[in-house]
């Protein structure tokens, strides 16, 4: 995506003609002085070169200024496969200390969370399910809902999970905006869909969501600060009405054995 800033300074025609009028005229002029007598040669040499370096410099300035600024716009992807890699790169390079992801079974979020538990950066992180209750089937609850928290568990264990910070609670509402924030400066957000993509589910109703486009912003944009604004008042709502994972899941724990262990379950509490 090509910055704003950066085409109107580089791609106006007014703009072009003064960058290259300021180019020519330095050597023109020394040319001129020189043959009138008013510089020597190698004084017009030197206030040639000097004028243009100082040109190109400003130049140089404004492309990387673009740039910059290019880095902190709005990009699409077209899917988890997409995103995912960019925000486990973000992980390995800025080590965020806060991370707050809104999912419905965390399968998709399965690979940052595992690379957040080996990084070990993070003092806190909430991560937002959707409560057995609410899940679109017996199906989805059974082996999605169920079987994400099962290798989330296998994947970060208790004395992990509690070194990075690990919160879990669950929310009954539709699965509806699904999004990872990291610091509060960098956001891939999404949605959930409820289309027949044509795969099979028993279940029913499929819903898709690592295969749907997400959009990846920075805070450090206009753009980007209004989604993560939109974000963050979502999943503080949803957060505040959540469900404590071990109370969400205690009336399913006789029929799903393959649930967590309830001491995972207590240990990763928004109190706990």
């Amino acid at each position: 995506m090509t910055s704003t800033a950066e085409r109107s300074r580089l791609e106006n025609h007014r703009v072009r003609r003064l960058l290259l009028g300021c180019l020519a005229l330095p050597p023109v002029a020394s040319v001129v002085a020189s043959a009138v007598g008013a510089l020597s040669l190698s004084a017009s040499l030197a206030v040639m070169v000097g004028a243009d370096l100082t040109l190109l410099t400003m130049l140089l300035e404004i492309t990387l200024q673009g740039r910059a600024e290019r880095r902190s716009e709005v990009t699409a992807c077209k899917n988890d496969d997409e995103a995912v890699p960019y925000l486990i790169a973000h992980v390995v390079q800025e080590r965020p200390r806060t991370v707050d992801l809104l999912e419905y079974s965390a399968f998709g979020a399965l690979p940052l969370l595992a690379k957040l538990g080996e990084e070990g950066c993070t003092r806190r992180i909430r991560l937002l399910v959707a409560h057995p209750s609410a899940a679109i089937s017996d199906y989805q609850r059974d082996y999605r809902l169920a079987e994400g928290l099962r290798a989330l568990a296998y994947r970060i264990p208790t004395e992990r999970a509690r070194g990075v910070g690990l919160q879990i609670k669950c929310y009954s509402e539709t699965a509806s905006l699904r999004g990872r924030l990291l610091a509060d400066k960098v956001l891939a957000v999404g949605w959930y869909s409820y289309d027949d993509r044509g795969l099979a589910d028993p279940g029913g109703r499929p819903l898709s969501g690592a295969s749907n486009s997400l959009v990846i912003a920075t805070a450090g944009s206009a753009e980007g600060q209004h989604l993560v604004n939109l974000y963050t008042r979502v999943f503080e709502n949803l957060w505040r009405d959540a469900t404590e994972p071990d109370e969400a899941w205690e009336p399913y724990r006789s029929a799903l054995p393959h649930l967590p262990s309830p001491d995972w379950l207590t240990a990763v509490r928004s109190d706990g």
